[in-house]
Order: C-alpha cells, then sequence, then structure tokens
C-alpha cells in the first residue's frame, strides 16, 4: 500500500553510516559518543551554518568551524536542512537546523535503502569523548540507493508515516503491544523478587526463583531491563499506549495508524529486539502495512520469550522429573555435572572479560562482591551516566566525572577511595529532577484548602490567607505552563536513548524535562509566644501544597558548617542540614520549616560562636530568593537550586534576629489566643486529643462524648489555672481532667467491657465547681479590682488595662495615696519600669500645669478655687502603688491611667470602679495610642466589673479589625469593610470633635453586645475628664470653651 503524494516530499541531504548493529527508529533521542577527530568530521560537514546554533561555544564546535573548507555540505544540502526544519518542526526555533541522513550499520536485503533523517539537537564533551545527540525525525528513501555514505544524496523524507489501515488490524497489533508491556512489568518484578527471596519459599518456588536467576537470558534481559531510564521509559511508554486505547475507538481509522505506528516505532526502539527486527521495521518505507506485520512479528517475538522460553514452570518440571525416572544417585549425578558445565561457563566467561581489560590495569581479577556494595556502586554508575540529564551547573558535572574517574583507577583498601565514593553516593542521592507532584497545581480548588487549613487550626486568618494567595499564584501560573507545553506535545513525547555500545549496557531516559517553576516559593516567619501552633501550621501548609514537609531545629546552632556543610578535607565530613533535608524528602521543592530561629547563636555576637563561623549570617543566602537559586554547601561544591523550596521559619522574638535577617522574610506575627478562642480550640481540638490519648473512648454509640466539658469550666480553666499566650498549659489541664474521668470510668467498669454505653453511676459532665476535683484549687483568682478599703479613702484609685507577656489582657489598679505637708516626694513600688516612671513624671507635671493655669470647672462652668488644691499638690507626699509586685510591670500605655490617679487624688474625688482606661500621654496632654487592644478589652470583660473602657481614638481601627475577624468568611463582609472604611474617612476629617469622639457602629455595637463593655474615646486628657465626671468637673481653657467646637489641640 503506497503512501499519498503529499505525505512525502523530496530533498538533498548529507548522509553518515553508523557503526555497526547501531540503527536510530523515528521519535528517539539518541545520545551517541565519538571520539573528538569523529565528532569534529562530522560537525565541520555543517560549518557554514554552526555559528548559528545554541552550541556554538563548545570546543569541539570550534574545531569543526577552524576544518570547514571542503568538507561542509553544499547549498542545496543546506536548503535541504532547513525544508526538513519547515515541514517537521512543531516548534518556532530561529536556529538552523543540523539535518543529515543516519544509515543503520546492517541492512536487510533489497532494491531501496532506507535511512533515518536526524537532527543534531545537544553535543557535550566529557575529556576526549563527544556525545551527540540524534532527534531520530522520520525515514529517508535514498535516490539512488547506492550513494556514498560519505556524501550527499536526494532523499525523499516520510512527512507523516501512516494510511488507512483496517481497525482489526491495528487493534490486534495495540493488544499486542500491551501485551508485551504487561509481560516486561511481570518479569522484571519475578527476578527482582526471585534473585532476594529464597529462604521463606517452598521447594518449588525456591527452585523456579533459582532457576530464573541462572538462566542467561533472563539476567541479560533483567540488566537491560531494570536500569533507572529504562524502567522510566516503559511506564511512560505504558501509559501512552493505554491512553491510546482508551481514545481507540473514537479515531477515524487514519488517526489511528498514525498514532499506533509512531508508538510502535518507540516500543521496537526501546525494547532490546535482534538488529533484524529493528532493521525490518525501519526499512518498511511508505508501505504502512507490511511495517504493521514487521512490528507484529517482533513483538510476537518479544511476548513468546517471556511466555515460553522464560517459563521456569517447565524447566522445574523437568528438573524434578530426573529423579522420577532414574535412581536418587543417577538424577544426583546428572544434576551435579549440570552444575559443574554451568560453572566452568561462567569461570570462562570471567576470563574472557578479565582477557579484554585494558593492560596495565591494577584492579586485579574479578571477585564477587558484597550486594550492598554492588547497589551503592550502580546507583553512582547510573547517576555519572545519566548526569547530562540532570539540572547540574557545568563546574558541577566536570567535578563529579573527575572524582568517578578517580574512583576507577583507585584500589577498593584505600582510605581515599572511601571519602570519594561517600561523597559520589551523597551527590546521587539528591533529588536533583524529582519534584512532589502530589497536587495538580492548575486545578487547586482554593476553598478546598482554606477548608483544609481551617479543620487544622482554628483562627489565624493571616498566615491562612497568605497561603491561598501562594496557592493563587501558583495555580496561575501553572495553567499558564499548560497552554505554553500542549504546543509542543508531539516533541515532548519523544524519549531518548544513549549510544548502544557493546561494552556497556545502553542507558535509556525520558528526554521530557521538568520545566522549572517561574515562581519563587515564599519565605514565611511566623513569630510568636510558644505554644500558639506555629510548628503544627507548618505541617497544614506542607499538607495544603501537597508537598513533603521535613523540620529542621535551629536551637543551640553554634556553628557556620551545620548550614552550608563541611569541607571535603575535614575528617568526618558531611553536607549541611538543607542537604540532608532534600535527600531526606526526595524532592527538590519540600516545605522546609526551620524552628526557633531566633535561638541560633550569632557568631557576631558571641566570641565563642566566631570561632566557628556565624550560623545566622550563613542563613542570608538561604533565606534570599535572588540568592538561594545558587546555594553553595561546602561539601557538595557547586551550587544547588533552593527556589523551589517553601522555608517556614518560626520565633518567639522577632527582634533578636538581625536587620538583614529579618529583612529577608515575610514577618507574620501570631499573638497569643484570646480566650474565648482557646474555648473554641479546647472544644473542637484539645478534648478529642485528650480522649484518646488517655484511653477514654471518643463517643458512645448514641453519639455523647465520655467527656463533656462546659464552656464556662474552660474558661475557668484558661483565665484562672493557666498564665500563657499559647494552649499547652490549657491542653495538660485537658489531660487532667480526662485522667480523672479515666480513673472513674475503670473503677465502674470491672465486671464489663462494653463502651458503646455510659456505665451505671459514670457521669461525662464536668463544670465549672467540678474543677477543684480534678486539677486542684485555683492558683489565682479573676476577681480582682477595687475594693473597699477601711483605713484609706476610696479616691487615688483608677483601673488601668495590661498586656501580659502570656499574650493575654488583664485589669491592672494603680494606687494612690497621699499624705499633706509634705515636701512633694513621689514614692513608687510595685516593680515599675522605666517607661512606667517616665509616664508618672508627665502626670505629675500635666497635673500641675491643670492647677497653676486653673483649668478646672464645676458643672455650672464656675471656675474651682485652684490655689488650695495647688497648694496641697505642693505639700503632697504621694505614693503610688500597683499590685502583684512580684510581677515587673513596664509600657507607656498607663499614661492616662496615673495622671487621672494623681488628680483624683488631689481632687480627693473618686473615680468609678467600673470604668478601666489605656493609653498613652504626652506633655501636651494628647493621648496617643497604644497596642494589645484586643487583648485588653477581653481582660476587662473578664474582670467582671468593668462595664466602660476608654481607649485613644487613633485605636479605633484595632476594634473595627477585630469585628471584621470576628464576621470574617461571612456573605457580605467586604461589603461592611468598604462601609467602615468609608465611615471611619468621613469621621476622621470632620472638625466637629463631638462626632469624632462619639462614633457608634457595628464595631462598638459588636462589643458592647459581646463583652458588655461600652467604649468611649478619647483624644487627650480633658476628654478623659469629661468621659469620667463629665456630670460634675470638666476640663478646658475658659467657661465658654465648653459650647464651642474647636480644632483638636491640647487645652494645657
Amino acid at each position: 500500500m503506497t503512501m499519498a503524494r503529499n505525505d512525502t516530499f523530496e530533498v538533498q541531504l548529507p548522509l553518515m553510516q553508523l557503526n555497526p548493529r547501531l540503527l536510530f527508529l523515528p521519535g528517539i533521542v539518541y545520545r551517541t559518543s565519538f571520539t573528538h577527530e569523529q565528532a569534529v568530521a562530522i560537525l565541520a560537514r555543517f560549518s557554514s551554518i554552526l555559528k548559528d546554533t545554541d552550541f556554538n561555544h563548545r570546543e569541539v564546535v570550534q574545531d569543526a568551524l577552524l576544518k570547514g573548507g571542503k568538507s561542509s555540505i553544499s547549498q542545496s544540502s543546506l536548503d535541504g536542512c532547513q525544508s526538513v526544519k519547515k515541514k517537521l518542526s512543531v516548534e518556532s526555533d530561529e536556529n538552523p537546523w543540523l539535518v543529515l541522513v543516519c544509515l543503520p550499520g546492517s541492512t536487510v536485503t533489497g532494491d531501496e535503502t532506507v535511512g533515518t533523517v536526524c537532527s543534531i539537537v545537544d553535543i557535550s564533551e566529557r575529556s576526549n569523548e563527544v556525545t551527540i545527540s540524534f532527534k531520530a525525525l522520520s525515514r529517508g528513501l535514498l535516490r539512488p540507493a547506492k550513494s556514498d555514505p560519505q556524501n550527499e544524496s536526494k532523499v525523499v523524507v516520510e512527512f507523516r508515516a501512516g494510511s488507512k489501515l483496517p481497525t482489526k488490524d491495528l487493534r490486534k497489533t495495540l493488544t499486542n503491544c500491551l501485551r508485551l508491556l504487561g509481560n516486561v512489568q511481570s518479569f522484571s518484578k519475578q527476578y527482582r523478587d526471585a534473585s532476594k527471596a529464597f529462604g521463606d519459599l517452598d521447594d518449588d518456588e525456591r527452585l523456579k526463583n533459582v532457576m530464573l536467576v541462572l538462566t542467561p537470558l533472563a539476567s541479560v534481559l533483567y540488566d537491560q531491563l531494570s536500569s533507572q531510564e529504562m524502567s522510566q521509559s516503559f511506564v511512560r511508554l505504558n501509559r501512552m499506549f493505554k491512553g491510546l486505547d482508551s481514545e481507540f475507538a473514537s479515531m477515524s481509522s487514519t488517526e489511528q495508524a498514525v498514532r499506533l505506528l509512531q508508538l510502535v516505532d518507540i516500543l521496537t526502539a526501546v525494547f532490546p529486539f535482534t538488529a533484524t527486527h529493528k532493521n525490518r521495521v525501519l526499512s518498511s518505507f511508505s508501505q504502512s502495512l507490511s511495517r504493521l506485520d514487521a512490528a507484529n512479528e517482533a513483538i510476537d517475538f518479544g511476548n513468546k520469550i517471556f511466555e515460553e522460553t522464560l517459563n521456569m514452570n517447565y524447566l522445574v518440571e523437568t528438573w524434578k522429573s530426573l529423579d522420577v525416572r532414574s535412581s536418587p544417585r543417577r538424577a544426583a549425578t546428572t544434576k551435579s555435572r549440570f552444575i559443574s558445565n554451568h560453572l566452568r561457563s561462567l569461570k570462562l566467561l570471567l576470563e574472557e572479560i578479565n582477557d579484554a581489560r585494558p593492560k596495565g590495569s591494577n584492579k586485579g581479577p574479578l571477585r564477587p562482591r558484597d550486594t550492598n556494595e554492588d547497589d551503592d556502586s550502580d546507583l553512582v554508575s547510573v547517576f555519572v551516566k545519566n548526569i547530562d540529564n540532570l539540572d547540574l551547573p557545568e563546574d558541577g558535572k566536570k567535578l563529579i566525572l573527575k572524582d568517578f574517574k578517580r574512583l576507577s583507577s583507585m584500589q577498593q583498601s584505600s582510605s581515599e577511595y572511601q571519602v570519594i565514593r561517600s561523597y559520589l553516593e551523597i551527590v546521587a542521592d539528591i533529588p536533583w529532577t524529582k519534584f512532589d507532584a502530589a497536587r495538580n497545581y492548575s486545578a487547586i480548588d482554593l476553598e478546598n484548602a482554606k477548608s483544609q487549613l481551617d479543620s487544622d487550626h482554628f483562627g489565624l486568618n493571616s498566615v491562612k490567607e497568605r497561603i491561598l494567595e501562594y496557592l493563587a499564584v501558583l495555580s496561575l501560573h501553572s495553567r499558564l505552563e499548560d497552554v505554553s507545553s500542549a504546543k509542543s506535545k508531539d516533541s515532548a513525547n519523544s524519549i531518548s536513548i544513549g549510544d548502544p555500545d557493546t561494552k556497556a549496557p545502553s542507558p535509556l531516559a525520558l528526554s521530557k524535562k521538568r520545566p522549572r517553576s517561574t515562581v519563587k516559593s515564599p519565605i514565611l516567619l511566623l513569630t510568636g509566644p510558644p505554644g500558639v501552633g506555629k510548628t503544627s501550621l507548618a505541617k497544614s501548609i506542607a499538607t495544603a501544597l501537597g508537598r513533603n514537609f521535613q523540620r529542621i531545629s535551629l536551637g543551640g546552632l553554634r556553628d557556620e558548617s551545620e548550614i552550608k556543610g563541611h569541607r571535603r578535607t575535614y575528617l568526618g565530613s558531611l553536607p549541611g542540614m538543607l542537604v540532608q533535608a532534600l535527600r531526606k524528602a526526595q524532592t527538590m521543592n519540600p516545605v522546609i520549616l526551620l524552628d526557633e530561629i531566633d535561638k541560633v547563636v550569632g557568631g557576631s555576637a558571641e566570641s565563642a560562636a566566631r570561632a566557628h563561623g556565624d550560623p545566622a549570617a550563613a542563613l542570608l543566602e538561604v533565606l534570599d530568593p535572588e540568592q538561594n537559586v545558587n546555594f553553595h554547601d561546602h561539601y557538595i561544591g557547586f551550587p544547588i537550586d533552593l527556589s523551589q523550596v517553601v522555608f517556614i521559619c518560626t520565633s518567639n522574638d522577632l527582634y533578636r534576629l538581625s536587620d538583614p535577617l529579618r529583612d529577608r522574610m515575610e514577618v507574620i506575627e501570631l499573638g497569643g489566643y484570646s480566650y474565648m478562642e482557646k474555648v473554641e480550640i479546647c472544644k473542637r481540638y484539645l478534648v478529642p486529643k485528650q480522649l484518646k490519648r488517655n484511653g477514654l473512648p471518643l463517643e458512645t454509640k448514641s453519639g455523647d462524648s465520655y467527656l463533656q466539658i462546659s464552656d464556662k469550666a474552660i474558661l475557668k480553666i484558661a483565665v484562672e489555672y493557666t498564665r500563657e499566650a499559647g494552649i499547652r498549659s490549657l491542653e495538660r489541664m485537658v489531660g487532667s481532667v480526662c485522667r480523672g474521668k479515666a480513673i472513674e470510668l475503670s473503677r465502674l467498669i470491672k465486671n464489663s467491657d462494653d463502651l458503646k454505653e455510659f456505665p451505671p453511676g459514670y457521669n461525662p459532665v464536668v463544670s465549672e465547681n467540678d474543677l477543684a476535683k480534678y486539677i486542684g484549687l485555683s492558683p489565682r483568682s479573676s476577681e480582682n479590682g477595687t475594693a473597699e478599703s477601711g483605713i484609706t479613702p476610696n479616691y487615688g484609685v483608677v483601673n488601668g488595662l495590661s498586656y501580659n507577656s502570656d499574650g493575654s489582657g488583664g485589669l491592672l489598679v494603680f494606687e494612690m495615696n497621699g499624705v499633706e505637708g509634705g515636701s512633694q516626694a513621689l514614692t513608687t513600688t510595685g516593680r515599675l519600669g522605666n517607661v512606667l516612671v517616665e509616664s508618672i513624671k508627665i502626670a505629675n507635671t500635666i497635673v500641675k500645669s491643670v492647677l497653676n493655669n486653673h483649668l478646672l470647672y464645676s458643672k455650672s462652668g464656675e471656675g474651682i478655687e485652684t490655689s488650695r488644691l495647688l497648694k496641697r499638690f505642693n505639700s503632697l507626699d504621694a505614693h503610688l502603688h500597683v499590685p502583684q509586685g512580684a510581677i515587673s510591670k513596664d509600657g507607656p500605655s498607663a499614661g492616662i491611667t496615673i495622671t487621672l490617679c494623681l488628680l483624683s487624688l488631689v481632687l480627693q474625688k473618686e473615680v468609678p470602679t467600673d470604668v478601666a482606661m489605656t493609653g498613652e500621654i504626652d506633655l501636651r496632654g494628647l493621648v496617643l495610642p497604644i497596642g494589645g487592644v484586643r487583648e485588653k478589652l477581653l481582660g476587662a470583660h473578664l474582670s467582671k466589673k468593668v462595664s466602660k473602657v476608654l481607649l485613644p481614638r487613633a485605636n479605633r481601627k484595632d476594634v473595627t479589625e477585630s469585628y471584621l475577624y470576628s464576621i470574617s468568611g461571612e456573605d457580605g463582609s467586604d461589603d461592611v469593610l468598604s462601609r467602615l472604611i468609608q465611615e471611619e474617612e468621613n469621621s476622621v476629617k470632620s472638625s466637629d470633635k463631638h462626632t469624632r469622639l462619639t462614633v457608634f457602629s457595628d464595631p462598638e455595637r459588636w462589643v458592647k453586645d459581646t463583652l458588655k463593655i461600652e467604649i468611649s474615646y478619647v483624644e487627650e486628657f480633658s476628654d478623659v475628664v469629661n468621659a469620667v465626671w463629665g456630670q460634675e468637673i470638666s476640663l478646658h481653657l475658659t467657661p465658654d470653651s465648653i459650647k464651642s467646637e474647636e480644632k483638636v489641640v491640647s487645652h494645657l
């Protein structure tokens, strides 16, 4: 059956004769080794266009350009090369193609000569050896048939293989191919299992395994089929054929023939068929039916090898029949003769191999070696053979090849041999081309990812949003890459084959390399108090990304070599922690957690660390996205790409990090959990976890939990039994309750092991009144605040709000007492810090200024007699005390509290005990914003004594953020955010001070409904006085200013 005219075209091309037993089939990339002189001779024929190619910088190419001249091909052949490019190229390529027809080393009898039209796609050099990669494009028929292999010839090139063939014949061939691939897979597994298992099998199975391993054909086949490249190629071929099988019925007959013949060519090239079979398939030019017949003949041959020749059942049966057909002694003699002949043949083969080795070799005769030693050597050998396929820098390849060459010429007893071998094994174990593909990033469902993060952790919205942003970017980039890769689908399906030299097995590898992602992985720093879930959150991020997770603890690290590896000159040197993590993960894009990065010992600050370098400075290269693409490990000796690794760092104290290191990371601060969040976390996560850990069933048959702890009880544990930002102590307390319940349950089920229902007498409910029974009395009480005193008046006592070191908020009472007739001395107690002492001095100056300038007025607007008050102030010996003296206190947020406390003492006027306040104050009386608003409001609520809180006006944004956090994820939350932003902008711009301070919207309403607290905003100290004593006393410049609305300035 002849192909249509438009399926071929005729051009003039140069010819090249391949070595004996070597031929190329279309669809494959062949890597063939030549001496330097041979490669120069081949490339010199293209000297006129060689300088315009991508590999013109190679040394062999420069030598070919110098030789050039008369050996260059004609202009007709140059035109033929570009014609082939236009007809067969699937990608836009501005570089010229180096095209030639490779004639097979052995030909079949016939009147026609068929070769393979190939283009040179890559050139690599190794010492005096040059590897040229030929991409087999199509078949070419020579005109005339007897052309000079060293010159040029007219060639009819096959443009599109395939014509209309009977579907029945195509289906038969497809079935045979799938059968052969299945046989290859089954044989490989059977031989691999047979070479490992002998002792635990019955006699027949053990004998079958022994026979299979001793069969030369099986050993030779397995040696070729079991290499890493060959295994990967057969996996891919299997996927290709199964894909064709699934689409076969929906394709036209022409499409069926084209696709099948393409895959048959690849299978014929990959499987170790005989040269005769391969030649018959190649020589079937423009005859689809004869090509199909030749392929079926070769495939049937392969199936017979596995199904008949290597059928061990027949061989075992024949072996065991010797015992039946003759006496035991004669049978034993026959078996011994067989084994002796087999050993003699093996000995002859070994002697022949030793005789063929290079003279002067000092490695001695071949000898049996340890299996593990063989496996390691094979790993290194395969790695070195395929080094050109790995994404390694050129200097790295040269270093590895140099060491491998040294290793090959050294005695195994040499100490340096073990050092070099260990180095090569470690380098080979790094997953240079492996990337996690657990997730199809182009089909990422952000809602599912968000649900997964929410199911693992409660709250922590800021870090969850950042991870979702990264997933969204990754998804978009993946879609763009899918679009671009679809354009080059045909070229992506090619398979690459090395030089089938008879001296060494032919390595076989997929030519498709995974494209490096253009997305730079984020470098996150999760900072916050202990126990807030930083480490567990990193694990959840790895799960959401579908990546392998590795944790590196940096606490107490003081040696730079732990990060960047030891130099190979040192005894016992090893690569750094990052390379070790890549080896464990077996992927180049894992999620690596650098835990406790703030605990790294800084070499610049501590003399003990300077002798070992500065590990904190070594991390600068690792955590810089612009530098870690070429991370240099001292042990490896050449750059490693870490740009696809997602680094997540954790720290407790952000400011212990150096400025350059902190600047390289995206900081996400995780504050302590509020008490309300702790209640939810306890119910959702801690209680089920502790039930399981302490041996209690999770629930009964009817769904009732074995521990039903009330919200009030959990809140009481969090407030009164623990003092922490995280939840570790809370979890320990819940564990104590569970152990108490375990004792009760154990006593009640002595005679019954049925836990599907509560045993009689068991009460799963734990209320707040039951806590003392399980975890003892509370070490502290939440009933703080002011109490009636019988020896001192209640003025000079004001409720402040504090942000505690454990991440919680609380009520902090400021007490001031004084005696007149002194010298205006001021004493402070309660372990007050420097900033608090400065606030006391500011308060003293402000109160003195208020009294001296007569700024206090009564409700009626009449001035208060401040001369008497000023005289009392000047002779007052005051004492300021803040209770809980064992705890140090500091910070500027008590400025308005201390100032009001002193003014209350001077006026001898009480401050309402249900009012608390926080805010910094300056010398002009302006109230400045502070931090920890959310925690302070919650602490005021839990004190059960506060109904009104005074906050700086500039802190309204914190109240708004807390409100938005509470409604995040609800429908319409974005609209609420836009509306609140607009309201705030309008309020801030207003010149009406009353409008700015009395704003009451959704955030304030939410605080009042949930915390039962009214918020009053203040901008200056006069607003504080008006908010506390507004019905009786006010502070302003003149009586008229009460009714006037002015721009915000200090009255002081």
